[in-house]
C-alpha cells in the first residue's frame, strides 16, 4: 500500500507541475485534483489516498491561515463580529435557496436532497445525515456537494486572479516562505496546535484539523508571538495532498442523473456567486475592504483553498479567514443541526 501511495503522490506532483507550467491558478491543488479525477474516472485506475494525509495537510495549511493574524487585525475583527455572523447567515441562505430553486426546475429531486446538497461546508456530514432521512438521496447529496466544491475551487481562483487582483506575485510569495524560523518557536506553535487537535478528538468536533490549528495559531499570534513562516515546499506538498483527496472522492458514475445534477449545481453556484457579489460591494463600502478580499471572503468554497487564493492575490488573508471560519462554524454548529431537525420533522409529518 505504501508504494501505491507513493505512485499516487507522484501523479499528483506531475499534475501540479503541468498546471504550474500553463499558469493555472492554485496549480498544486487543482493539478493533483484533475490528475486523480482523470485516472479514476477516465482510465478506471484505482488510486488510493489516505484521509490522514489530507488531515495533516489541512493542519499545515491552517497554520498558514492562522499566522496571518496580528494584534491589530484582531482588534479590527472583534469590531466585525456582528457583520461576520450576518454575512455567514446570508451566504448560507443564498447558497441553499439557489440550490433549491435550480434543482426544483432542472432536476426535480426532493427538497431534502437539494437543501443538503447545496449547504456550503460539511460535505461528508451532509452525505451522512442524508442517510437518516428517507426523502433524501445520499448518493445525489454526495455528488452535489462534490460538484459544488469542484466548481467553486476552479471558478473562484480564475475570477479572483484574472478579474479582481491588481497584482499577483507568486515568486515573491514562494520566496518569502522558504526561510526557516526558530525551531523553538515552531515547537511552541505546533505543540500547542497538536494539543488542541488532540483534545478536540475527544469531543468529536467536525473539522478539527482545520479549525483548531487556525484558532491556536491566531491565539498565539494575537498574544504577540510572531509565527515563523513555513517553507514553500511544505505548503505545496500540503496542497498536493488536499487535491489528491478531493479528486479521489469524485465518482462520476454514482448517479444516473449526473448531467442534470451537474447543470443544476453549476447554475446554483454561479447564481450564488452573482448574488453574493452584490454583498461584496456592500462590504467593500461599509467595512471598508477591497472588492477582491470581499469576494474571496464570501465565496462558498473550502477555507484552505480560499485562503491560498487570498495569499497569492495579496488579499487581506486574516479578513478572508475570519469570514470563512465564521461561516464554517455557523454551518457546523447552527445550520447543520437545524437542517437535520427540520427535514426529520418534515419527513415524520409526511409519513403521518
Amino acid at each position: 500500500m505504501f508504494w501505491q501511495y507513493c505512485l499516487t503522490f507522484l501523479y499528483g506532483v506531475i499534475g501540479g507541475y503541468l498546471f504550474s507550467l500553463i499558469h493555472i491558478p492554485l496549480p498544486w491543488t487543482l493539478g493533483p485534483l484533475t490528475a486523480m479525477m482523470f485516472l479514476q474516472n477516465r482510465l478506471k485506475k484505482s488510486m488510493p489516498w489516505p484521509s490522514k494525509a489530507r488531515d495533516v495537510a489541512f493542519f499545515f495549511l491552517s497554520y498558514v491561515m492562522g499566522s496571518s493574524f496580528t494584534p491589530e487585525t484582531g482588534k479590527n475583527i472583534v469590531h466585525l463580529l456582528p457583520l461576520l455572523l450576518t454575512v455567514a447567515v446570508i451566504s448560507v441562505l443564498v447558497c441553499v435557496l439557489c440550490g433549491y430553486f435550480s434543482n426544483k426546475f432542472i432536476t426535480g429531486i426532493s427538497t431534502a436532497t437539494s437543501v443538503m446538497g447545496s449547504l456550503p461546508g460539511g460535505m461528508s456530514q451532509m452525505a451522512s445525515i442524508s442517510e437518516e432521512i428517507k426523502e433524501a438521496d445520499p448518493a445525489a447529496v454526495a455528488l452535489m456537494q462534490t460538484l459544488r466544491v469542484l466548481i467553486v475551487i476552479f471558478c473562484v481562483p480564475f475570477i479572483a486572479i484574472h478579474g479582481l487582483a491588481e497584482e499577483i506575485d507568486l515568486a515573491a510569495r514562494a520566496q518569502s516562505l522558504t526561510a526557516l524560523g526558530d525551531l523553538s518557536t515552531y515547537a511552541m506553535f505546533f505543540g500547542f496546535n497538536i494539543l488542541l487537535v488532540y483534545i478536540a478528538g475527544y469531543t468529536k468536533v467536525v473539522g478539527r484539523y482545520v479549525i483548531f490549528p487556525i484558532v491556536g495559531t491566531a491565539a498565539l499570534a494575537l498574544s504577540g508571538v510572531q509565527p515563523p513562516p513555513l517553507p514553500g515546499w511544505i505548503i505545496n506538498t500540503a496542497q498536493i495532498c488536499v487535491g489528491l483527496k478531493i479528486g479521489s472522492t469524485v465518482n462520476l458514475d454514482n448517479s444516473k442523473e449526473l448531467r442534470r445534477i451537474l447543470i443544476a449545481t453549476f447554475v446554483s453556484v454561479v447564481a450564488a456567486l452573482v448574488i453574493l457579489f452584490l454583498l461584496d460591494y456592500f462590504l467593500m463600502i461599509s467595512v471598508p475592504m477591497s472588492l477582491l478580499t470581499a469576494f474571496i471572503s464570501t465565496s462558498p468554497g473550502g477555507m484552505s483553498e480560499m485562503g491560498l487564493v487570498a495569499l497569492v492575490t495579496h488579499a487581506d488573508l486574516s479578513t478572508v479567514v475570519a469570514f470563512q471560519l465564521s461561516r464554517l462554524l455557523f454551518v457546523l454548529i447552527v445550520a447543520t443541526p437545524l437542517v437535520k431537525w427540520y427535514l426529520l420533522l418534515r419527513s415524520r409529518q409526511t409519513l403521518s
